[in-house]
């Protein structure tokens, strides 16, 4: 890992820190990790195709499905700024009513619905980040892998490329595993 991305994951740790609250064993809950997390994906990732995000407006981050963030997202993401953009959450019930989402967290469901939502979204230039470690395989751009006591990442080189999206060489030297 390069000095500076040590330095970038450090300050976006400090960052996100005062707005992370303690889960029930005192520590920083799973899904307080996962929102700084999701926020990160963003800042590394680019987008590439016909749809990409344009102009000044917030950046949306679409929850499909039950929201397991709970306020914990939405409050870390009022308190930042992406690519100069104020980002917002919108709780999502299906994927023909995007509310402008430029990314969607596709909450932990059973793996059809998961495959035919990622269908659904594919080549419409979205980010799309599952929260079942196999969601990366039924195409989703990024994944969350529990290692143990750790949350950790996988991508999805293939399908990124597939939705418009070009994940950061240095967010990849993070992941867990990379498929092509």
């Amino acid at each position: 890992m390069t000095r500076a991305l040590r330095t970038t994951i450090l300050l976006a740790a400090l960052v996100a820190a005062p707005f992370l609250r303690a889960g029930e064993n005192g520590g920083v809950g799973e899904y307080d990790v996962k929102a700084a997390f999701l926020l990160n994906f963003i800042r590394y990732t680019e987008w590439t195709g016909l749809k990409a995000p344009t102009g000044t407006g917030p950046l949306v981050i679409g929850v499909l499905g039950k929201n397991p963030f709970g306020n914990k997202l939405e409050r870390i993401a009022r308190a930042t700024r992406i690519h100069g953009r104020e980002v917002r959450v919108v709780e999502l019930t299906s994927t023909e009513d995007l509310q402008g989402a430029e990314v969607v967290f596709l909450s932990g469901r059973d793996p059809v619905t998961v495959q035919d939502e990622v269908e659904s979204l594919s080549g419409r230039g979205l980010l799309t980040v599952g929260d079942d470690p196999l969601a990366v395989e039924w195409g989703a751009a990024l994944a969350f892998v529990p290692e143990g006591s750790k949350i950790r990442f996988a991508v999805n080189r293939s399908a990124a490329r597939k939705q418009g999206v070009k994940i950061s060489s240095k967010l990849m030297e993070l992941a867990v595993e990379i498929l092509k």
